[in-house]
């Protein structure tokens, strides 16, 4: 049982590590493989409460698709009239 706490904490310890050091990539990612391999209790609520703190906001996906969209139709703009 020890075992089990101790690799649950070994995958858990870099991704905090990471994300108070701002590298939520990382921290995502080790996150990501804590839940994948099948922790459980604390240290998974721990893990997924990391996966939600680094998540992008949907409002920024909605940003980045106006900006596309409204770069997509000055650029079709230009070569139709330019």
């Amino acid at each position: 049982m020890a075992s089990i706490k101790q690799k649950e904490t070994a995958l858990l310890s870099p991704a905090a590590q990471a994300w108070e050091a701002g590298d939520m990539v990382t921290a995502r990612k080790l996150a990501s493989a804590a839940v994948a391999s099948g922790a459980t209790g604390t240290a998974a609520d721990e893990a997924k409460a990391l996966l939600e703190r680094t998540r992008l906001p949907p409002l920024a996906w909605w940003l980045a698709a106006g900006v596309a969209a409204a770069y997509t139709a000055l650029v079709l703009l230009s070569r139709t009239f330019g």
